[in-house]
């Protein structure tokens, strides 16, 4: 344990000198270092606050580097109350005129009233029931009716479950309750067929489940049809448009129309341009950029009145930063077709002494209203085609500065089935019946020659008919080849959807050739390039890609209305936007200049911390330095005090005696 100096012995208030002695040597330096955390944390402060401003700034960018904001449509109905539409970057501007002729309905089945269920538990009968939609490709869903599920109640639920293309519902209309069938889509191609297999055969006289069947292709069966499907229809310019739904995305590029209900007269559906968004984003690009800028001089600003610097006055990045803003500003970007390539031919100037941005939002209107993608032009990258078939749809940062060529080139080849030895040496009353498969759709076709001894070319063209009659239109041509004695089937659609087989065969088929068999399937051949260098073309979508590692890499474009051949040309440039987007990124990012700074100055908080820690070892040694001096002076001194009072003492007898040996 220490020994503490006391000052009992001396008098002298120890503890305080100690302190004072320790305070005049190390406070210098511990006010440096205090200084210097206030200053670190100052800065630190004002860096976070920069690169907030810079963050928000860079969103700013974002907003005005979008092409959407320039391209945006406006779609208006004069009868918003029969339709609504809506307009992507596509659509072109102009004024259509529409008539409304008929909405797309669902299909909805009732069972007969001739039989009258008197309440939901009252048993329909066993067996299956099979729905089928009519929709090509459906699959037919089964749906099992035992005594577990055999009341109107119990039909309705096990339809419900059985993810079955129709809803289920029962419905009382004051006579009994009836069971309601209602498809869930609209429109022809999605109306219903129900099949039914009785477990107990009724004879027919519907007091089973055979109440329920209907054929919506033969328009028959022991249902009513009480709402019949329906397409909708319209006229756009008094051209007819059929759909089965109600939403119409197909008919006008870039339009969706949503029907609500029939109209007695015409429409004005009128498209134009929205230069709303074009102008807020800019305005916010001014706004964001102003801000910036005031959180600088903020930071970095030096009050000559008082004479009083800010935290980061005079500071290399602030000024870095600052310099490199405005000189990316004043630049001009390349011009693809438009009349501007600066943003002053904007309204948008420098203030030279306080570097806000000013804007004469006049100027800025008037050249919106001539063109938005000329003021896109300064802001986002822009593809601008010279043919109309094409769509700039975006780029990626690989994507270089260009005039590029564009062509796509399509060859479609049709599906083909061929027979063998055709053998008709008497042509009279051949009869063939089989079933054709062509493009996912079956049907059974039923010929004869008859008589008249007909030519094997009279044969091609009769089983053409035939196939035609059976399909409802033309989907087979048929053939006779003479040099290889066959009969040749090829489909009307050309492409990789077309298909063709037969799938069942009778009668004489030894005399026409034909046998069990899968045809060749349809091809799409597809050359697409950009810049002369293949590009990936998607046939669903329609959109061509530039190819990986060449000058268009990431380059989207959108084809239209299935052009092909010399598509001409797009020009590709890019504006402020990406520039500004990367300079920001400099500065903002992990690794970039803010954060390093950021980080030093964390350091040299952490480093003052040592410092501390070592003027508190130099207090300790000193506190243990001037108390072993003190304890050393107050054991001297006691020792003075001890002489003292014996001298006293001794001298004081001393006295004594010799006064009384003078008397």
């Amino acid at each position: 344990m220490p020994i503490t100096a006391t000052g009992l012995a001396s008098g002298l208030d120890v503890e305080s000198l100690v302190s004072q002695l320790i305070l005049a040597d190390v406070q210098p330096a511990e006010q440096r270092i205090n200084r210097s955390e206030a200053d670190y944390q100052s800065k630190l402060s004002s860096y976070g606050l920069v690169k907030g401003s810079l963050s928000a700034f860079q969103t700013s960018v974002s907003v005005v580097s979008n092409l959407g904001n320039f391209i945006a449509r406006d779609a208006v109905s004069s009868q918003p109350d029969a339709l609504t539409a809506s307009a992507d970057k596509n659509a072109a501007e102009g004024t259509y005129y529409v008539d409304v002729d008929a909405l797309a309905k669902q299909q909805s089945l009732v069972s007969d009233s001739s039989r009258v269920f008197e309440t939901t538990s009252d048993l329909v009968g066993t067996g299956t029931i099979v729905i089928q939609s009519l929709v090509a490709d459906a699959a037919a869903v089964s749906v099992t009716i035992d005594d577990d599920n055999n009341t109107l109640a119990g039909v309705r639920d096990a339809i419900n479950a059985a993810d079955a293309p129709l809803t289920a519902s029962i419905i009382n209309d004051g006579d009994g309750y009836r069971l309601v069938l209602t498809a869930d889509e609209t429109g022809l191609e999605n109306r219903i067929d129900i099949t039914v297999t009785e477990a107990i055969d009724d004879g027919g006289a519907l007091t089973g489940l055979s109440v329920l069947a209907y054929s919506s292709t033969t328009g028959s069966g022991n249902m009513s049809q009480n709402q019949p499907a329906q397409d909708a229809q319209i006229r756009i310019n008094n051209l007819t448009v059929t759909a089965a739904g109600n939403k119409i995305d197909f008919a006008i590029d870039g339009l969706s129309i949503n029907l609500q209900d029939v109209t007695s007269t015409s429409l004005t559906l009128t498209v134009t341009q929205n230069t709303s968004l074009a102008r807020g984003a800019v305005t916010g690009f001014v706004e964001g950029y102003n801000q910036l800028v005031d959180r600088l001089s903020g930071v970095s600003a030096y009050d000559s009145a008082v004479g009083s610097a800010s935290s980061l006055t005079g500071d290399a990045t602030i000024r870095a930063i600052e310099s490199k803003l405005r000189g990316l500003l004043s630049t001009s970007v390349e011009n693809v077709g438009g009349n501007y390539s600066t943003l002053a031919e904007l309204g948008i100037t420098t203030d030279a002494i306080t570097g806000r941005l000013g804007l004469n939002t006049a100027t800025l209107d008037a050249a919106l209203a001539e063109n938005p993608l000329d003021v896109a032009n300064i802001f986002t990258a822009l593809g601008r085609p010279s043919d109309s078939n094409i769509s700039f749809v975006s780029s990626s940062s690989a994507t270089k500065v260009g005039d590029y060529a564009v062509s796509l080139t399509q060859t479609a080849e049709a599906a083909a089935l061929s027979g063998s030895g055709l053998n008709i040496a008497n042509n009279n009353n051949r009869t063939i019946t089989f079933d054709l498969t062509v493009n996912g759709e079956t049907q059974t076709i039923d010929y004869a020659t008859g008589s008249g001894n007909p030519t094997e070319s009279d044969v091609a063209g009769g089983l053409t008919g035939a196939i035609t009659e059976a399909f409802g239109s033309n989907v087979v041509n048929v053939t006779y080849d003479g040099a290889g004695n066959k009969l040749d089937f090829l489909t009307v659609l050309e492409g990789d959807s077309a298909s063709i087989a037969i799938d069942a065969i009778s009668n004489d088929s030894a005399s026409y050739g034909l046998s069990v068999a899968t045809g060749s399937a349809g091809t799409m051949t597809t050359d697409a390039r950009i810049n002369g260098v293949a590009a990936t073309y998607d046939s669903e979508s329609k959109k061509m890609t530039g190819a990986v590692g060449s000058d268009v890499e990431g380059l989207v474009l959108q084809i239209f209305g299935d052009a092909s051949g010399d598509l001409g040309t797009v020009q590709y440039a890019v504006g402020l936007g990406q520039s500004l987007t990367d300079l920001l990124d400099s500065f903002i990012a992990a690794d970039g200049l803010i954060q390093a700074r950021i980080d030093g100055l964390e350091k040299s908080i952490v480093d003052l911390d040592g410092q501390r820690e070592v003027l508190q070892a130099r207090a300790n040694r000193l506190e243990s330095q001037y108390r072993a001096q003190f304890n050393g002076l107050e054991a001297l001194i006691a020792q003075f005090s001890a002489t003292q009072s014996f001298l006293t003492q001794a001298l004081g007898n001393f006295v004594e005696a010799n006064t009384l040996l003078r008397r």
